[in-house]
C-alpha cells in the first residue's frame, strides 16, 4: 500500500476499526462511503433503527446532525438508550473473564507475577520496605531514570542545550554517559 493510498484510506480503516469495536453495542455496521477527509457508514443500532454516522478529523457525527463527538461511544451513548446498558453488560462479561474460571493454577501464577512486580517496586524504590537496597543503589536508580527521562524527551533535552549553550547531541551524549554511573563509584563494602 501507497502513502497515497494511506491517506486516502486513513478515515474508512479507523471508522471500521472503531465500529468493531463497538459492535456489542450495535447489530449491523457498514462503511458507505469514504474520502481523504472523512467517512462514512451505516449503522443499525440495537432498537433497529439505521442511522448514518460520519467521521472526520473534527470527529464522529451522525450525518443529519450538526454536533460532533470525540468518540463513536460518546456518540452510541447519546443516540442510542440501549447502547449504554450493553456497554456496561459486556465491560463485566470481560471482568468476568479476568476474574478466572476458577483455575487454581492460573490464579497461584498471578499472584507470583503480581508478588515479583511488587518485590521490583521494593528494590527500586526506598521506602517501600525492601531491606536489600543500599541508599546508593536507590541514588542511581534515581539519577540514572531522570537522566533517561531528559534523554527521552527531546523538548527537556532542546531546553538543558539552550541553558548550557551546548548542542542537542553534545547533551544527549553526556546524558547517556552519566547514566553508566550517575553517582560516582560505588562505596566500598564494608566486611562483616
Amino acid at each position: 500500500m501507497n502513502e497515497q493510498s494511506k491517506v486516502v484510506d486513513f478515515y474508512r480503516r479507523e471508522l471500521a476499526r472503531a465500529l468493531d469495536e463497538q459492535s456489542f453495542g450495535i447489530t449491523h455496521s457498514e462503511v458507505t462511503h469514504f474520502s481523504e477527509n472523512e467517512a462514512e457508514a451505516t449503522i443499525t443500532l440495537l432498537e433497529g433503527q439505521a442511522v448514518n454516522v460520519a467521521l472526520s478529523s473534527a470527529g464522529y457525527k451522525v450525518t443529519a446532525e450538526e454536533t460532533y463527538y470525540e468518540t463513536l461511544d460518546d456518540l452510541l451513548s447519546f443516540i442510542s438508550p440501549s447502547y449504554a446498558a450493553k456497554r456496561v453488560e459486556a465491560l463485566m462479561e470481560r471482568l468476568q473473564g479476568l476474574v478466572g474460571s476458577g483455575d487454581a493454577t492460573k490464579s497461584s501464577e498471578l499472584r507470583y507475577t503480581a508478588n515479583t512486580q511488587l518485590e521490583h517496586l521494593h528494590a527500586r524504590y526506598t521506602g517501600t520496605g525492601h531491606a536489600d537496597l543500599s541508599k546508593y543503589e536507590w541514588l542511581t536508580h534515581q539519577h540514572r531514570d531522570t537522566l533517561a527521562s531528559i534523554v527521552g524527551h527531546p523538548s527537556l533535552t532542546s531546553y538543558l542545550a539552550i541553558a548550557d549553550g551546548e548542542a542537542t547531541g553534545r547533551i544527549r551524549f553526556e546524558m547517556t554517559e552519566r547514566m553508566l554511573q550517575p553517582c560516582g563509584p560505588p562505596p566500598a563494602k564494608e566486611d562483616d
